[in-house]
């Protein structure tokens, strides 16, 4: 394939969350515009703490957003594990120089970076928020898709980026007789306000019988990040 026709590619992906813009991003650098396909009407601002290590600190300082994504993270220290009285019975500070501990020195919440990424690839990439694709259709010259909403188009390549639970990936794909299998692992998460009382380190308790409480910080955005968790592999 030569680079013109590496240009001339027409690339399409379902999900604007993390990888989607991620990859239209660096498809864009080297010369190939790509089309976004997003089922919510907006870019969510949801999700829990995103850590970002190893190659992935490389990646977002040639990306250029390396700076943006210091200024909205959590600015949480690091974590107190605690007992049942909430008093601290171990603790790891965060690691400044690497990011290598449990909270790292770039920790963004998800829609955060979600929305970074949607603001430094919308200018060079087709966004088709609100929609989702109903029907694929290879062929030896393309991939034919058709929208719930929009005009059947054509592409070359169609690329997957919408989550574990994705419809686009079983309509490429013969699914399995049952693709998600249960752990009996259940998680919630939400935010409470963040009072005066609760400092810059998060809390981490573990209860007996598999259930755990973990309460982050988010200096940037003035709340506590919540996460209970209790799983039962006896079930």
């Amino acid at each position: 394939m030569t680079e013109s026709s590496i240009k001339d590619l027409r690339v399409l992906i379902s999900g604007a969350g993390i990888a989607g813009p991620s990859l239209a991003f660096w498809l864009h650098r080297v010369g190939i515009h790509a089309t976004i396909v997003e089922r919510a009407s907006s870019i969510k601002p949801v999700g829990q703490n995103v850590d970002i290590r190893d190659l992935a600190r490389k990646i977002i300082h040639e990306m250029g957003i390396e700076e943006v994504i210091r200024s909205k993270a959590t600015r949480e220290e690091g974590v107190l594990f605690v007992n049942s009285e909430n008093k601290p019975i171990a603790s790891q500070a965060v690691d400044l120089k690497n990011g290598a501990t449990i909270t790292s020195d770039m920790e963004i919440p998800r829609g955060e970076l979600a929305c970074l990424l949607y603001d430094a690839t919308k200018d060079d990439t087709d966004y088709i928020l609100g929609d989702y694709i109903t029907s694929i259709e290879e062929t030896p010259e393309c991939v034919k898709v058709q929208f719930e909403h929009s005009p059947p188009q054509e592409f070359d390549l169609l690329v997957c980026a919408d989550g574990v639970g994705s419809k686009t990936r079983s309509l490429a794909f013969v699914p399995p007789s049952d693709p998600i299998h249960p752990l009996h692992f259940w998680s919630a998460y939400f935010t409470i306000p963040l009072t005066s009382s609760d400092g810059t380190w998060s809390r981490w308790y573990n209860a007996p019988q598999g259930k755990w409480i973990w309460l982050r910080p988010d200096l940037n955005k003035n709340v506590m990040r919540t996460l209970l968790s209790v799983s039962n592999p006896t079930h």
